[in-house]
């Protein structure tokens, strides 16, 4: 499939292979989305990685919350921290 550089696609794949692809238009909105600070649990993943000792631990520091992975991330390149983000892909899963 022909993909222009000028927009973006949402692709239907099937074993690697593109069967389908939606052109997305972004548009400026006028809607002002703020964070909350009415917290239950707040976790961050800012400055996470696979390497790290904790890497299996994920605080709420502002709640006094800690939280452990207890299956499911095996902090590969399919599932743990990319980017400061949780990453999980294919069947991947996350129990806390």
């Amino acid at each position: 499939m022909n993909y222009s550089t000028n927009h973006s696609f949402l692709v239907a794949r099937i074993n690697n292979v593109d069967i389908a692809a939606y052109p997305i238009n972004v548009k400026e909105s006028g809607i002002n989305i703020s964070e909350t600070t009415n917290y239950s649990l707040k976790l961050s993943a800012y400055g996470k990685t696979n390497d790290s000792d904790s890497k299996n631990q994920w605080i709420d520091a502002e709640n006094g919350v800690y939280t452990v992975f207890s299956s499911g991330v095996k902090f590969d390149n399919n599932t743990g921290w990319n980017q400061n983000s949780l990453l999980l892909k294919g069947n991947a899963f996350a129990t806390i």
